[in-house]
C-alpha cells in the first residue's frame, strides 16, 4: 500500500513534466508561420525581377531593400541569399538561351553576371551541361 502512495505522486509529477515540456517546446523556437514565408518569397521575387540584372545587386543589397533578417529569408527559401540570386539569374539565362540569338557572354551580362565565366559553373550544376550545349540541344 505504501508503494501505491509513492507511485501516484511520481506518475502525476512525470505527466505534468511531460505536458510542461510540450508547452515549452511549442513556445520556444516556434517557426515563422508559412504565410509569412509566402509573403517574403513574393517580395524577394519582385525585387529580383526589378533589380537582379544589375551586377551590383548583391545579397546585402537585397536584404537591405527587403528589410528582413538573413536567416528568415534563407528559411523561407531553404537556401542562402546568394544562391537565391544566382538561381534567379541562371533561370533567366536559360530562358534567354532558348529565345534569343545573343551570345552567351551577352546573356550572362544581361542577367547580372560579370562575365560568361560566372554563368558556366552554376548553369552546369543546374542543367548538367554548359550553356552552349544546352542551347544546341534544346533549339534543334
Amino acid at each position: 500500500m505504501k508503494k501505491r502512495l509513492v507511485l501516484i505522486p511520481l506518475a502525476v509529477f512525470a505527466g505534468m513534466a511531460a505536458i510542461m515540456k510540450l508547452i515549452w517546446d511549442s513556445l520556444s523556437d516556434s517557426p515563422t508561420p508559412t504565410f509569412r514565408y509566402d509573403e517574403i518569397q513574393t517580395r524577394v521575387r519582385k525585387l529580383l525581377k526589378e533589380r537582379a540584372e544589375n551586377k551590383l545587386f548583391t545579397a546585402a543589397r537585397l536584404l537591405e531593400e527587403l528589410g528582413e533578417p538573413r536567416d528568415i529569408v534563407e528559411s523561407a527559401f531553404g537556401e542562402t541569399v546568394e544562391q537565391i540570386i544566382e538561381d534567379f539569374r541562371v533561370e533567366k539565362a536559360e530562358r534567354l538561351l532558348l529565345s534569343s540569338d545573343d551570345t552567351i557572354s551577352c546573356i550572362a551580362e544581361t542577367v547580372g553576371f560579370s562575365d560568361s565565366g560566372e554563368l558556366y559553373r552554376p548553369f552546369k550544376m543546374n542543367y548538367g551541361m554548359e550553356p552552349s550545349q544546352y542551347r544546341e540541344k534544346h533549339r534543334s
